[in-house]
């Protein structure tokens, strides 16, 4: 089958185009308390947002860093076994690791 002849398409021809809130949002017209409480749950939200983006900001530095701890330990080790130099890219080019994507062949 062609992918012009896929149903997917039709699926969704009934619908209209989806609109995305991407304005601030306006509460002048709800009533006061009610207001109060959204920009409220939406304040504690953009917390908690901004604490874990600085979470995985520090984890992915943290990550990074021990990949090239482990990039040089190979070096290292590939040196003093054989005695000449390869850069992390040939030796793990040498020795790929176990692709977990690869088909299982049993």
């Amino acid at each position: 089958a062609q992918p012009s002849d896929s149903w997917w398409e039709r699926l969704f021809t009934a619908h209209g185009e989806i609109q995305f809130d991407d304005y601030d949002k306006d509460f002048t017209d709800l009533p006061a308390p009610i207001a109060e409480s959204i920009c409220a749950r939406e304040a504690e939200q953009n917390i908690k947002n901004k604490i874990d983006d600085f979470e995985n900001h520090e984890r992915e530095a943290a990550r990074e860093l021990d990949d090239v701890r482990k990039r040089n330990r190979q070096v290292r080790l590939a040196e003093l076994r054989s005695g000449k130099y390869l850069s992390w890219v040939e030796l793990d080019r040498r020795n790929p690791g176990k692709n977990e994507l690869a088909p299982q062949s049993q």
